[in-house]
């Protein structure tokens, strides 16, 4: 059913080396990509490793005598399908962030579409959790926050995954996983409107909502089905087994003993269990807010794209305080944080420029724990970013506020026990004014 070893696709450009994988709507293969290197005395043609996806629907596609042109595409079904395969291979080649995969191209020949990717060298997820079980939660939690970061770029791109599980994630050889797989994505417009008529596809068991197997497009970007499968991909990393499909959920509930047996604390279980809720209300209604939640509560903030560095190893202290130097990372406003390597002793700390995606994640945190009335874990979050050197500014107004609210309450709860002892004083006094004279 797939392409052979030695064939060539845009004139010999690509040549198939095997095949990587298949499902429902195409198959991907690993191919040599011909590239030139130029110097400057010359160049060189080389080959590179890629993934290229052909569209391929196994139950309605089939193949000439020779495997190569792709028959039956003409199909209505077909057709509008492979309609998709394009655009969306167009619209997630326009993501650029680090933790989706690169899309070099799309094309048609062979009598269908193809487009070519970046090949990912490592384990996927799935195969890393079968090879060493379990994930401890912090790092199960560190790893997590970078999938949830490439799935919200791709929500404020108004994007779904639809498939978000540990077989989409790569994890390549530095650490750092990328989402891949995007054969169910699906684009909206700023309305709510799908970009294509095609129905959302079901998705896999365990990992996708009781809705989407029968989720009908209207005017709205349900993020919540995407949410869903963030929480079962936690949920596997956690404990190394399948998550119950959603309809066992509904029938038996959440099977909170199994995190439980596997030693995850009180609040991961929670945030679990918030996301596979099986009422998409109850359910974290963004990215941002599952992310907050475990941020919020003394979990590492990391990313591969934002890590701080000791220099070179080392520890340098000046003027009595330990200085840390961070390396020149790219940020999403496009901006780089920037130590400054001239500090004089009178300020020896850290130096960091201000960030948009500092001050968003800190007024999320901050937000969701004092809707959640957690007045001291939001003063210790601005604390924390205070004592980073992170957007202090916005960090010393939020923990004002904060601190303003939080005397605001003691002052009424004061008030309410005094009027509260005043009512009991004269009821005890009426009382005695009415028994006494009984007794005299």
């Amino acid at each position: 059913m797939e392409l052979h070893k030695g064939v060539t696709l845009q004139g010999g450009k690509y040549t198939i080396e095997k095949k990587l994988g298949s499902g429902s709507f195409g198959i991907t293969y690993l191919a040599n990509m011909r590239v030139q290197v130029a110097g400057q005395l010359g160049s060189i043609e080389t080959t590179a490793p890629v993934a290229i996806k052909e569209f391929f629907m196994s139950e309605l596609n089939s193949r000439s005598a020779d495997s190569s042109v792709v028959e039956g595409t003409q199909n209505t079904v077909v057709t509008n399908y492979r309609r998709k395969f394009r655009t969306e291979a167009q619209n997630l080649g326009r993501m650029g962030n680090p933790g989706i995969v690169n899309v070099l191209e799309v094309w048609d020949e062979n009598n269908t579409t193809y487009y070519s990717m970046e090949y990912v060298e490592g384990l996927s997820l799935d195969d890393y959790i079968r090879q060493y079980g379990p994930i401890p939660e912090r790092k199960a939690i560190e790893m997590f926050l970078q999938l949830a970061d490439a799935v919200q770029h791709m929500h404020s791109n108004r994007m779904l995954h639809l498939d978000i599980k540990p077989k989409n994630a790569m994890l390549r050889k530095d650490g750092r996983l990328l989402l891949i797989d995007f054969g169910l994505s699906k684009q909206y417009d700023a309305n709510g409107e799908p970009e294509s008529s095609t129905r959302v596809g079901g998705g896999t068991p365990g990992y996708a909502p009781i809705e989407q197997a029968d989720y009908h497009n209207g005017k709205d970007f349900p993020v919540t089905m995407d949410i869903y499968a963030l929480g079962a991909t936690l949920f596997k990393m956690l404990t190394g087994q399948t998550p119950p499909t959603a309809s066992s959920i509904v029938s038996d509930g959440f099977p909170t003993q199994i995190l439980e047996r596997c030693n995850v604390g009180r609040h991961a279980i929670e945030v679990v269990t918030k996301a596979m809720s099986p009422s998409k209300r109850n359910r974290y209604q963004s990215v941002v807010d599952m992310r907050a939640d475990l941020c919020g509560h003394g979990f590492a903030r990391t990313s591969p794209n934002n890590k701080t560095k000791r220099d070179n190893g080392q520890t340098r202290k000046t003027d009595d305080r330990t200085r840390v130097i961070d390396e020149e990372t790219p940020i999403a406003d496009g901006r780089t944080r920037i130590i400054n390597e001239n500090t004089g002793p009178a300020n020896a700390r850290t130096q960091f420029v201000n960030s948009e995606q500092d001050e968003r994640e800190l007024r999320s945190i901050v937000r969701h724990q004092m809707d959640r009335k957690e007045y001291r874990d939001a003063c210790r979050t601005c604390n924390r970013f205070l004592n980073e050197g992170r957007c202090p500014d916005v960090a010393q107004e939020l923990l004002e506020r904060v601190e303003s609210l939080m005397n605001k309450k003691k002052k009424e709860s004061e008030i309410a026990k005094a009027l509260l002892f005043f009512i009991i004083s004269v009821a005890i006094i009426i009382t005695m004014v009415l028994i006494i004279p009984r007794f005299v």
